[in-house]
């Protein structure tokens, strides 16, 4: 009876223990599968971290490089339209039509009884036509390295008065005891004149009327031969906005 009970009590033990021990291996399977599927996982996810690293790279990589080859073709286009600009030529900014009169009184004023008599006054009247300009050779073109526009200076004191032409003149003399100017106090009252045109056209209205008409026609020049933008004196202006 003894013996038959020790039997049992092992029996027991032994089927305890397969138990365990099929707990213990299925707990611990579950614990390897479960740990390699997180390092699968793991790798997985840093896979795709470094093929969107390297994709990135790549997309900045051909960014750069696209931006410099687009620099470098607007440096070499910007060169080519300097390099072909014209430096010996005036370029005419302002043009007026206008009349003077000139007036050139040589009568002795120093006494008022004999001024009667000594009268001798010669009035001119001259329609003509001034020119404002400024030399291709006082206008400075740059291309900057660095984003491959035109910068172009020039100093606006440089516009002068290229010519003043005469059209037409008239005389008029007011002289007493058939007083007369000679040939060549006409000539003096003209250059008088002229040298009088030439100081009342090269006022400051119209040295900012030229300077105005030189940005417009540098900018159209510069849409002509198909830049977009331009600096002028430092100043800039966008071609396709530029009317």
């Amino acid at each position: 009876m003894l013996r038959r009970k020790k039997f049992i009590v092992k029996r027991s033990f032994y089927r305890n223990l397969i138990i365990v021990t099929i707990l213990v291996i299925t707990t611990l399977g579950t614990a390897i599968f479960s740990f390699k599927y997180m390092n699968i996982k793991m790798a997985d996810k840093a896979q795709t971290q470094i093929e969107e690293r390297l994709n990135s790279l790549d997309s900045q990589y051909s960014k750069q490089y696209l931006e410099e080859m687009m620099l470098k073709n607007k440096i070499l286009f910007s060169k080519s339209y300097v390099s072909n600009i014209s430096l010996e030529n005036d370029i005419t900014l302002l043009k007026e039509n206008g009349f003077h009169r000139e007036v050139i009184d040589s009568t002795n004023k120093n006494n008022a009884f004999t001024e009667f008599f000594t009268q001798k006054k010669l009035t001119l009247i001259e329609s003509y036509s001034a020119i404002l300009s400024i030399n291709s050779e006082n206008i400075i073109y740059d291309v900057n390295e660095k984003d491959g526009n035109v910068y172009v200076r020039y100093d606006k004191n440089k516009i002068e008065v290229l010519s003043v032409e005469i059209n037409n003149t008239t005389f008029f003399e007011n002289n007493a005891f058939f007083k007369t100017y000679s040939k060549d106090e006409y000539q003096a009252t003209k250059n008088i004149s002229k040298d009088a045109i030439k100081r009342e056209f090269y006022n400051e209205k119209n040295i900012k009327k030229a300077d105005e008409n030189l940005i417009k026609f540098l900018v159209k020049d510069a849409k002509n031969h198909g830049l977009d933008r331009i600096y002028i004196n430092g100043e800039l202006y966008n071609i396709t906005f530029f009317n």
